[in-house]
């Protein structure tokens, strides 16, 4: 009998401090977001400082003319001086790697030598064991000259700048960082997760890693852990009350039942094994055990308020994406709601496809142009043709949301397929040029998605074409910008592709009249 009352006893207790670890775990994960979110804006800062003094003319004839004098006092020394993001040390270097001109904090030649300069990308480097985050961006024409330069900046992430930025950002709750494992050679294990410290403070592992995935350092984060004691206070009271009346109510049942005793508590314990597995959502029959009302009353209710607060983590990741959503749309207003439709028109295309994890698909869809936040909107909103200098910013797009999306737990998974959606399987597209299987099956679809939608849609420049036209236009570029199995998929869909574009377009249009005060003349 005692046994008896033990297990279920232990069965219980083991759902409730499950419960309680599930509710500070989500404050761990919102934490994690928000730092990911300070570091994210420390890169922006970068790209947008560097990139306005790259595309002056007079950066590159300064260059071409070897003017070194003008370069320093106009281009590295104002970059180190920008308040708005606080760069260690700017250089201009040829392709070479040769110094033209720098200030701030010297880095040796060897250094320089050993940073990967890329177009438009932002990547993390160890110098003399300390890490800097390194953005560097071409200057000139690379259409007319066999010679140009890069400027590269770079902003040093250590423990003091780390503290000062999160000590600003969360000014109650942050309480240190450190760095919890020396700098290795890339063979060497990080031993990397989030987690309670101790009773009084939680900690967060912020590794950074190199542009060839190597981990290069880890930062460990903590908050204090008590000034969220007030939203779990109440919660525990229950489950401490709750507890109580289980064992006393148990007693009574055990005293009633003990001749009683038969394979309702093999099925009981059953049921008990598969919400303690995760499954929140399941309740046990309360009419299957008259004899145990409150225990499986008490359970069921335990249950259904982590199942409540594992939908507000997923509630947190949609506001999210749809945050991310909002923001590229307010910078490109040709634009609204053509995520959307892209994600629509690709889980249309997917059925086709075996395999397909259609969340990833549609987060992917959704943020397939996040990339273009690092783009000013006068550029995204031009009426005019965009000269070829122009087009290539616009190109470095998909690298800027593969930047964006590694820094996020969250959104990790899907920056290679964000990366990839302008790739081409005859291997001329951007950035990487890859070709054929080298492409993602996600970025594929997306491709294609994104082009109908493009094609139909109108942008600053002009009109948007018909469907049909745009299926004919697609169908020219099979086998050269848009694969085949891709393509076959679309037509088989066609049709009911076309009906959703027609039906979301009624959907618009009924909006606008309502908002104007007009009569709604389209239905769907």
């Amino acid at each position: 009998m005692i046994s008896w009352m033990i297990i279920i006893s232990l069965s219980q207790s083991f759902i409730i401090t499950k419960g309680l670890e599930a509710l500070i775990y989500d404050h761990i994960s919102i934490k994690e977001h928000d730092i990911d979110d300070v570091i994210n804006n420390i890169t922006y800062e970068m790209i947008e400082v560097a990139n306005k003094y790259a595309v002056w003319d007079e950066t590159y004839y300064a260059f071409m003319n070897s003017d070194t004098q003008w370069l320093h006092k106009n281009i590295t020394q104002n970059l180190v001086t920008e308040e708005s993001c606080n760069i260690d040390f700017a250089y201009v270097v040829d392709v070479k790697k040769d110094v033209i001109a720098f200030a701030g904090e010297f880095i040796s030649k060897e250094s320089v030598d050993s940073i990967e300069l890329k177009e438009s990308v932002a990547d993390y480097f160890v110098i003399d064991n300390e890490l800097y985050l390194i953005y560097s961006v071409k200057v000139g024409d690379t259409r007319t000259i066999n010679r140009s330069a890069f400027i590269a900046v770079g902003k040093r992430i250590d423990e003091n700048y780390l503290s000062a930025l999160l000590s600003e950002t969360f000014p109650t709750e942050f309480k240190g960082v450190v760095q919890s494992t020396e700098f290795g050679d890339g063979s060497k294990q990080i031993n990397k997760g989030n987690g309670i410290a101790d009773t009084n403070e939680f900690y967060i592992d912020k590794t950074f890693y190199g542009f060839n995935g190597e981990l290069l350092k880890n930062y460990r984060v903590s908050f204090q852990l008590e000034l969220y004691s007030s939203k779990f206070e109440s919660m525990l009271s229950v489950f401490h009350y709750t507890l109580m009346g289980f064992a006393g109510t148990l007693m009574v049942i055990v005293i009633i039942a003990v001749n009683k005793v038969d394979s309702r508590f093999d099925k009981l314990f059953s049921q008990l094994n598969r919400v303690t597995g995760g499954d929140y959502s399941y309740k046990i029959e309360r009419s299957e055990y008259f004899e145990f009302q409150n225990i499986v009353r008490q359970i069921n209710l335990l249950s259904s308020e982590v199942q409540r607060k594992i939908s507000e983590i997923e509630e947190t990741k949609l506001d999210t994406i749809s945050t991310l959503v909002n923001a590229i749309e307010a910078k490109d207003k040709y634009t609204k709601g053509h995520s959307e439709r892209v994600k629509n028109i690709a889980l249309i295309i997917s059925k086709e496809f075996e395999g397909i994890d259609q969340d990833m698909l549609s987060t992917a869809a959704i943020l397939h142009d996040i990339g273009k936040i690092s783009i000013h909107e006068d550029l995204l909103n031009k009426l005019e043709t965009l000269s070829d200098e122009e087009f290539n910013i616009i190109k470095t797009h998909p690298s800027m949301g593969y930047q964006i999306l590694s820094n996020s737990k969250m959104l990790n998974e899907i920056k290679e397929i964000v990366i990839q959606h302008h790739e081409r399987p005859d291997g001329k597209g951007y950035p990487y040029g890859l070709k054929g299987d080298q492409i993602s099956i996600y970025s594929k679809i997306l491709q294609v998605s994104d082009a109908l939608d493009a094609i139909t849609s109108d942008r600053p420049y002009r009109k948007g074409r018909g469907f049909d036209v745009a299926i004919a236009i697609i169908l020219q570029e099979r086998g050269k910008q848009f694969d085949n199995g891709v393509v076959t998929a679309l037509l088989k869909h066609r049709f009911e592709i076309k009906e959703y574009l027609e039906s979301y377009e009624r959907h618009v249009r009924n909006e606008t009249l309502g908002e104007l005060g007009g009569t709604v003349l389209y239905t769907s």
